[in-house]
């Protein structure tokens, strides 16, 4: 979540060196967009959209 916030540019972040670790002010962590980004309802991995098919199927008692 945190590297998409920055690749959404959400996050401000900066690397010194390429494949170096990302510097994060903590103030910015408490900003009110990296908030509102973490609360915001329908994220894709935890939605339930009306009408939208499960990618696995539940299994049903008795199995296969």
């Amino acid at each position: 979540m945190i590297r998409r916030l920055i690749n959404d540019r959400v996050l401000p972040a900066e690397q010194v060196m390429p494949d170096a670790p990302w510097q994060i002010r903590a103030s910015d962590l408490r900003s009110d967009a990296v908030t509102a980004a973490l609360t915001r309802k329908h994220r894709p991995c935890r939605s339930n959209v009306e009408g939208q098919l499960p990618m696995f199927i539940e299994v049903s008692e008795g199995g296969a």
